[in-house]
């Protein structure tokens, strides 16, 4: 449980990486369909990719990297095998 674990302050999972590609203009209002995959799994770390869609037209890519850290001591830590398996989920990539 990721909430679980965030709240407690145990695991945090910060950004350390991010791209974002504008390919067309998106308005208040519009109706967008997101197509989500998890491109790399590491030990530490993993790499998002989100695509904004209005009907067939791509209107932005984002690529984001997170990072596992322990928030007591600020420092990388192994991502917990729960995350690690919700995270195949929208890869067919090897772990």
């Amino acid at each position: 449980d990721l909430a679980a674990l965030i709240r407690a302050g145990e695991l945090a999972l910060p950004y350390v990486h991010l791209d974002c590609e504008f390919r067309a203009p998106m308005r208040h209002g519009d109706e967008l369909r997101l197509a989500i995959s998890c491109e790399k799994i590491g030990t530490t770390s993993f790499t998002m990719a989100i695509e904004f869609f209005r009907a067939a037209e791509s209107c932005a890519k984002v690529r984001q990297t997170h990072v596992a850290i322990t928030c007591a001591t600020r420092t990388k830590t192994e991502l917990p095998a729960a995350i690690r398996a919700a995270l195949t989920s929208f890869t067919d990539c090897p772990v």
